[in-house]
């Protein structure tokens, strides 16, 4: 065949596609030409103009059948025909709106969140980083082999061990978050407090950016002199602040009160660890800086070309078998682990971005079935339509294509709908808190794979909910049904009422119900879990009382308040000079002189809030120091203020100052742990924070108050009072001297009250910017958000789960009474009493929901152990959350049965037996 003929073969065939009528008209006038001829031909051979009409038609055949060839050779009516069993599915969902809207809305939500999900997923595993050569980017993590799944940043020693000890990276360099101040502008920007990142050197070469502005740190800018005081801007604050100046590069602005260079601007998808930075400063290491038990160090680095993960971990698996050894008190039950930067960015996502997958294909499995019950019961309506098809000459093929089709309309409609599910999907996803070290997932959207992702969904949901339907129909006795019409328009009803329903088919649709009622009941209990565990988060008592207090933050730039005079323990011993305390306190007063405010105190660590918690090694009595604590420094009143009650002792007060004797306040945890069984107030405590550090006696007890939201369980906390601090103190703990959140108790407008407080602050240092300004009840709500809305998603799932599981409890129900009308009408005219009618009807239906639940309840078993890491303080099987996921499920199917059965007693004997 030539190309030439290949060419017009398909430009015949488009030009029947898309112009039809006129193909025909073509068509039908070329036969009349033919049949016009051969009329022609006749008439000349002698025949007379009747009987030459006669035989032009016997000669050509049967018009219509030629017509119907010839279309056929175009290769095209499978097209047409579609468009056909499309438009008769159209009106059949205008006919049956509320049929239409329960499918639609189904398939929506069930398509909608399985694309966002899978959406999320698939960016997050193959989207692009904003790293050169990403795949040789690994970060290096530590773990307790108590718990291995808690990852844990790496401490001073690990970063050179692995540094010094391996030999399959390229580059490696470490990163510490940092805060500073941000002075106030020449355009009248007031100062503010702004993050960033500390980057020592080898991360931005292991990582393989490049800035959009200016330069990377060079070697001369690690030296920790006077000209190494740089800076690179992100690009958010370059922006913000700075209005996008690209003259900006090269100049000067104020850090911490010190003039810093700003050598570079980064690119705008630049992030690495945190989400919030806006700038990064070059880190200077030295070997007086070790920190043996303090692990906060972001460990990144750069496999050389050929290396592997495999061979990088068994490579530190070596050294962390060393560090134990060597470093016993701190690195003994402890490994590293090494990950690639995406697992090591987005790996936390993995366990709820699988749960709400496995919840939305279990919606969508659920609504499947659902919509596949509904369409069988449906295609057992109409039978007589089916078999008058069959009657007029439509084969099996032609009838199943018209069955799917209208599935396939009913599922792309629902698709349609679920793209704004999705939508919504996509922006609860965004909320999820992540950990620490890690961003979150704003960058995902809605994108062109996303919306083909729904297109696929959609056809094959559409094929799997109206396969079963259709091939019924092909199995169907077409033929049949055909005779039973006949009959019945000659009378004959008995005959045509026989064999209203197959007995394979009514099982099939008792196997959907059960599947539903399990497939709910998983996510039933799965939403149960989150929900408790949320609510026994959430409904925690904190020990103190967060409605009217107002906090913020107030830190000291530590070049004002200390500088190193030697080492103490390994560690970098800094002289204290001038006390922060003397600024600390003029800010106390002054805030506490504040119209309407009722009482001012401050701790050195947010409470609640606090994303590091300072810890120092504690000795008891006379006891060698061997344990590390929580501690915070805090002022006289706090706990007044934060309306924690005192049970035992007292808290701290204008009297304990430096010059009186030194005092320690203990929770309760601390008190139980450390004296078990003895009165801890007059013990004395001893802080390992300097050679000057005095003994400590116990005066007060106090509930355990958590220092993060999510500290579910209690940890031993020392507080002392910000007064009695040494004159040396180590590092890393001396900038707790210098730092302050302050909590304010008032009734009045905390916006108000946070523009006096700005104020007054701004009267005794105007440079030094206040952050983190917010009502406490946003601390102790926000970070439940993300859970909140979790499982309210995955009880929404389960909420939708169960009303289809219900729905199709009662299509059965409803589609048995009036396929057994006949059989109840003769019960009822024998004598049956209307409990033994509701026994016939509903024990094959309670059966069902009984085989569902025990199903549902192994899979919940086998299924819910995942969500493990999830909860707090509840059994991934705990009993009470599965029997009320039960209960509720059976409730629930249970009211979608009383209509059936009161239909079903409804039913006049009379009345059925006349219509047999």
């Amino acid at each position: 065949m030539t190309v030439a003929r290949i060419r017009r073969i398909w430009s015949q065939r488009l030009r029947s596609l898309l112009w039809k009528d006129q193909a025909d008209t073509e068509l039908g006038q070329e036969l009349l030409l033919h049949f016009d001829q051969l009329v022609a031909e006749n008439l000349a051979g002698g025949m007379t103009s009747e009987q030459a009409r006669h035989a032009a038609r016997r000669t050509l055949g049967n018009i219509g059948l030629i017509e119907e060839q010839c279309r056929d050779q175009r290769r095209v009516n499978w097209l047409h025909d579609l468009e056909q069993d499309l438009a008769y599915g159209v009106r059949m969902m205008r006919g049956s709106p509320g049929f239409t809207a329960v499918v639609c809305l189904s398939l929506a939500l069930g398509i909608g969140a399985h694309t966002a999900i899978l959406g999320v997923a698939h960016t997050l595993l193959s989207g692009d980083l904003p790293y050169r050569d990403s795949s040789r980017i690994v970060m290096l993590r530590t773990y307790s082999f108590g718990e291995p799944q808690q990852l844990n940043s790496a401490s001073m020693p690990d970063f050179f061990a692995f540094q010094e000890q391996t030999d399959v990276f390229e580059t490696i360099g470490c990163s510490l978050a940092d805060q500073k101040n941000l002075g106030a502008g020449e355009d009248g920007n007031p100062p503010e407090r702004i993050f960033g990142q500390a980057f020592s050197p080898g991360v931005f070469e292991s990582l393989g950016v490049e800035p959009l502005l200016g330069r990377l740190f060079r070697e001369e800018d690690y030296s920790g002199g006077p000209r190494s005081q740089v800076v690179i801007l992100s690009y958010r604050l370059w922006q913000r602040r700075f209005g996008g100046d690209r003259t900006l590069v090269g100049r000067d602005i104020p850090l911490n009160g010190s003039p810093t260079e700003v050598i570079g601007v980064m690119r705008p998808d630049f992030r690495f660890a945190e989400e919030r930075v806006d700038y990064w400063i070059p880190r200077v290491i030295r070997r007086t800086s070790l920190q043996a038990g303090v692990r906060y160090e972001i460990v990144v680095g750069r496999l050389k070309s050929g290396a592997t993960i495999e061979n990088a971990q068994a490579e530190l698996n070596n050294v962390a078998a060393r560090l134990a050894r060597d470093l016993p008190d701190t690195h003994d039950g402890w490994g590293v682990r090494v990950q690639g930067i995406r697992e090591a960015m987005f790996g936390w996502t993995k366990e709820p971005i699988l749960t709400l997958e496995a919840a939305t294909i279990l919606m969508l499995a659920i609504a499947c079935a659902n919509i596949a019950g509904l369409l069988l019961a449906r295609g057992s309506s109409r039978k007589q339509e089916i078999a008058m098809r069959a009657t007029l000459g439509a084969g099996r093929g032609r009838i199943v294509r018209q069955a799917l089709a209208e599935s396939l309309l009913l599922s792309l409609t629902g698709g349609l709908l679920g793209i704004a599910v999705a939508w919504v999907s996509l922006r609860v996803v965004s909320t999820i808190t992540p950990p620490p070290n890690a961003p979150r997932l704003a960058h995902v959207s809605l994108d062109l794979p996303m919306l083909l992702l729904a297109a696929f969904s959609s056809v094959l949901a559409g094929l799997i909910f109206g396969m079963g339907p259709a091939l019924a129909i092909f199995r169907q006795d077409l033929t049949g049904s055909a005779q039973r019409m006949r009959c019945a328009r000659l009378g004959t009803l008995n005959q045509a009422s026989r064999a209203t329903g197959t007995p394979s088919g009514y099982r099939f649709r008792g196997i959907l119900v059960s599947a539903q009622i399990a497939f709910a009941f998983v996510l039933l209990s799965g939403s149960a879990l989150l929900i408790k565990s949320f609510s026994r988060l959430a409904g925690r008592d904190l020990n103190f009382q967060p409605h009217g207090l107002t906090t913020f933050e107030f830190r000291l730039p530590f070049q004002q308040f200390w500088h190193v005079v030697g080492s103490y323990q390994d560690f970098p011993l800094l002289s204290i000079d001038p006390p922060p305390s003397l600024k600390l306190e003029r800010i106390l007063r002054r805030l506490r002189s504040l119209p309407g405010v009722g009482s001012v105190a401050g701790i050195s660590n947010p409470p609640v809030n606090s994303l590091i918690v300072p810890t120092l090694d504690v000795a008891f009595d006379d006891q060698p120091m061997s344990t590390q604590t929580a501690y915070f420094l805090i002022t006289p009143g706090f706990f007044a203020t934060m309306k924690t009650p005192v049970i035992r002792g007292r808290e701290f007060d204008a009297g304990d100052t430096a010059g009186a004797p030194w005092v320690a306040i203990v929770n309760e945890t601390a008190a139980r742990r450390f004296w078990p069984g003895e009165d801890p107030l007059g013990k004395r405590i001893a802080l390992d924070s300097g050679p000057v550090d005095r003994r400590r006696e116990v005066i007060g007890v106090v509930p355990d108050i958590p220092a993060r939201t999510r500290d579910l369980s209690p940890s031993p906390v020392v507080y002392v009072s910000y007064l009695q601090q040494p004159a040396q103190y180590r590092l890393p703990w001396a900038n707790l001297l210098g730092q302050m959140t302050f909590v304010l108790r008032s009734s009045q407008n905390p916006t108000r009250l946070i523009r006096e407080a700005q104020k007054a602050v701004a009267e005794i240092d105007p440079d030094i910017p206040l952050s983190n300004i917010a009502p406490m009840e946003r601390y102790t709500e926000a970070r439940l958000g993300d859970l909140f809305y979790y499982s309210l998603t995955l009880g929404g799932f389960a909420l939708v789960a169960t009303l289809l599981a219900a729905m199709g409890t009662y299509g059965i129900l409803a589609y048995s009474v009036a396929r057994r009308r006949h059989e109840i009408a003769i019960r009822t005219a024998l004598g049956a009493r209307p409990l033994e009618i509701v026994a016939c009807i509903g024990l094959r239906t309670m059966l069902l929901i009984g085989i569902g639940l025990v199903a549902g309840l192994a899979a919940a078993a086998a299924l819910t152990r995942y969500l493990a890491s999830q909860l707090w303080n509840v059994a991934s099987t705990d009993p009470p959350a599965f029997t009320a996921a039960a209960l509720l499920l059976v409730l629930v199917a249970g009211l979608a049965t009383v209509g059936p059965i009161r239909r079903s007693l409804r039913v006049d004997p009379a009345g059925a037996l006349r219509m047999e």
